[in-house]
């Protein structure tokens, strides 16, 4: 089986660039080449979990491109994709250095989790220090959409499930929830947000 990252990259006011590093794993050793699977992963990746992911950004924050690559064994090539689209989040963007944190649970030891920072949060959705309920619910939607697995198409015929990656020992770890974390999380050194 095999791991690649999944890169978001965004474009927000006044901190420039923001990142998400998202990690998934193959369900069977792939027959095909890593330039199939990863561009096949870009393309489910939007057309299943970005409809539910830009309505939590801001219209003022864009994402620029998403970028894949096999992790393990000797690693291999980034594929990049352009995908220009703009939040569809109800008005300006609140300030770019806070985030709702969704907390990745793994199955196994170590117990530490990984993370999931979604950024560029509209104007409104933050009051006291908490989050609006229903922009929680929207959130959770996102959450509900990433536990499921994607089925490549393009000719990859594997199936690929979000995992916990670590740098540090280059081994990656089943998810076991998706938790959300009720207060609002600062993004001063999260841009790339697993361990």
């Amino acid at each position: 089986m095999d791991i690649y990252s999944l890169r978001l990259n965004w474009d927000a006011p006044i901190v420039g660039v923001m990142q998400n590093v998202l990690h998934y794993q193959t369900d069977t050793v792939p027959a095909v080449d890593q330039r199939t699977i990863a561009e096949a992963l870009i393309d489910q990746f939007v057309a299943t979990v970005m409809p539910d992911w830009l309505p939590l950004i801001s219209p003022t924050v864009g994402i620029t491109s998403l970028s894949a690559r096999r992790m393990n064994d000797t690693g291999g090539p980034t594929f990049t994709i352009i995908f220009e689209a703009q939040g569809s989040g109800a008005g300006p963007v609140e300030t770019t250095g806070i985030a709702m944190d969704i907390a990745l649970a793994p199955v196994t030891f170590p117990w530490q989790p990984g993370h999931i920072y979604i950024g560029g949060i509209p104007q409104g959705m933050i009051a006291d220090n908490s989050f609006d309920p229903a922009f929680v619910n929207n959130v959770q939607t996102l959450c509900n959409k990433l536990k499921l697995p994607l089925v490549l198409g393009g000719g990859a015929g594997v199936t690929m499930q979000q995992v916990i990656w670590s740098r540090k020992t280059r081994t990656a770890r089943k998810i076991q929830e998706w938790v959300l974390r009720p207060k609002p999380s600062a993004l001063n050194r999260r841009l790339q947000p697993y361990p």
